[in-house]
């Protein structure tokens, strides 16, 4: 394949490949927007790490070192370490057309063979030891579970899971992808694009490679109920208009794209990012249900449904059902113009790192201060229960794990804990008991960083609407000298260097930890 001018080929080491791949994230990212995931890098990479191996086993045998095999896995091992380093080093140096650190997503974990197991276990142990002590936002990491292989303690690569959870206590990340959970959810395993979007139509594996998103347009259910005066058929109507006028924008967007040629993009459409066509070939055949997505969001299920019935979802079994039936509304409504026109409606639950706060201020603007509804300055994401209600963790997995089989094009649920780095049993089980019960799972540790001090553990926070902390050790409030790395939505980010709006902040900061110790 080319990357720009180069002709790329005959790559014979896991460091070059893997310098490579930094090169094709870079020329991909530029060439699209949102998230690009590489999907199943343990096994993809095991050819590259089996050419080290072989390198390093000739030289055990020409300098006449006894354990050759010994000698071989040893510099194998160094050799992985150092390449996924230079990885992280490369995405965290890297920034796209639009000035941004790419958003890059990487999932591993059902990788069985010695060589995969070593490069989940160095891409982990990297990880952990961060940037001087700070933690990465990119690449997003996704471990993959599943039963019989990782997930129980007496599973053969149990001893992946548990460094696994060691890491997320520490960075976050990885996020858990339940393997089962995904087939019934989206119809075949495949990790989620970006921060959580997925394709829904394919059957096998390997159809989902080369995988695209058109483009998401997302509903303020909120809206729809404020406006509907309690009145439930009224909401329906008002929902209809909603996902009529997200079908148009969708439509005028795939239209956009049809006629679009090969040569137009050469990275994602010749050389095998998304497909290998000819220069001269259009993208249409691309833009099908079985190739690429195109996705109906929503936002606010819980605000929408205490402005429609007075109360959220997990009230009562009766709620319960009125809020499946409304996201079931919408899925079906995906499913049957998926089937009128053979492009890929799903349904995605929407992250909203900033429209949950721009929809806010609108019916704010519009209708005045709610309370219970829009008086928090911002909505909940998609189906997510309220981040301010205490709950237990198992609970609030219990709550909304029903919703994420309905959004087959997008979800993801998280637990919001404190500082677990001395409660890694804990962490393991709710964990554990999520894979059980949802597709896809993210861990909301905090460990923040002083860098004036070297505290770790919790910042506290000076303002609920701002980004002031300070640090309950030395004082410390310049936040150049601190390392504070939260999940935003689907994705992590540093708001001590880069805050997000004034409504996402307050969201922030109002979560109740569910598990955990936090100030």
């Amino acid at each position: 394949f080319h990357v720009g001018q180069t002709h790329i080929h005959d790559i014979k080491s896991i460091t070059t490949a893997i310098a490579i791949l930094s090169q094709i994230i870079a020329h991909v990212s530029g060439g699209q927007y949102g998230g690009v995931t590489l999907q199943r890098i343990d096994e993809r990479l095991e050819p590259y790490m089996k050419m080290s191996y072989e390198k390093h086993l000739k030289v055990a045998v020409e300098e006449g070192i006894q354990d050759v095999e010994g000698y071989a896995w040893r510099r194998l091992e160094k050799e992985v370490y150092d390449a996924c380093q230079g990885l992280e080093y490369e995405i965290n140096t890297l920034t796209n057309s639009r000035a941004e650190v790419p958003f890059i997503t990487i999932s591993i974990g059902l990788g069985t063979s010695k060589f995969a197991q070593m490069f989940q276990m160095q891409y982990l142990k990297n990880r952990q030891h961060g940037f001087d002590g700070k933690t990465p936002v990119f690449p997003k990491l996704v471990f993959i579970t599943k039963k019989g292989l990782n997930l129980y303690p007496n599973d053969p690569q149990y001893y992946i899971f548990k460094e696994a959870i060691k890491t997320s206590s520490m960075r976050l990340y990885p996020d858990y992808q339940s393997y089962e959970n995904c087939v019934k959810a989206t119809g075949s395993f495949k990790t989620s694009m970006g921060c959580r979007s997925y394709l829904s139509s394919q059957n096998l594996d390997t159809e989902s490679d080369g995988g695209f998103n058109q483009g998401v347009c997302s509903i303020n259910l909120v809206r729809c109920a404020i406006m509907s005066h309690g009145n439930e058929q009224q909401f329906y109507k008002n929902l209809d208009k909603a996902l009529d006028l997200s079908y148009e924008a969708l439509i005028l967007r795939h239209k956009m794209l049809c006629g679009v040629k090969a040569k137009q993009n050469p990275i994602l459409f010749c050389e095998g990012a998304l497909a290998r066509l000819e220069p001269e070939e259009t993208i249409d055949k691309l833009l099908t249900k079985d190739h690429s997505s195109i996705s109906i969001g929503y936002v606010g299920l819980h605000n929408c449904m205490v402005a429609l019935y007075g109360q959220s979802y997990y009230e009562s079994k009766e709620l319960m059902q009125k809020g499946l039936n409304i996201v079931q509304y919408m899925r079906d409504y995906c499913d049957k113009k998926k089937e009128e026109t053979n492009i890929g409606f799903s349904l995605y639950s929407t992250p909203a790192e900033t429209l949950a706060t721009k929809f806010c201020r609108s019916d704010v603007k519009d209708f005045g201060i709610i309370n219970g509804v829009n008086d928090n300055g911002y909505y909940e994401n998609s189906f997510h229960y309220p981040s301010d209600t205490d709950v237990s963790p198992f609970d609030k997995i219990d709550f909304e794990c029903q919703y994420p089989y309905i959004a087959n094009g997008g979800h993801i649920q998280y637990v919001e804990f404190g500082d677990m780095t001395k409660n890694l049993m804990a962490l393991e089980t709710v964990v554990r008991y999520a894979m059980e019960k949802t597709p896809y799972f993210g861990v909301n540790v905090r460990n923040d960083v002083c860098l004036e001090c070297g505290y770790h553990g919790l910042m506290e926070n000076l303002d609920e609407c701002n980004n002031d902390y300070r640090c309950p050790n030395c004082g410390n409030e310049d936040k150049t000298k601190m390392s504070i790395v939260v999940r935003l939505c689907g994705y992590i980010s540093s708001i001590s260097e880069r805050p997000s709006v004034d409504g996402k902040m307050s969201e922030i900061n109002n979560r109740v930890t569910h598990i955990g110790e936090r100030k």
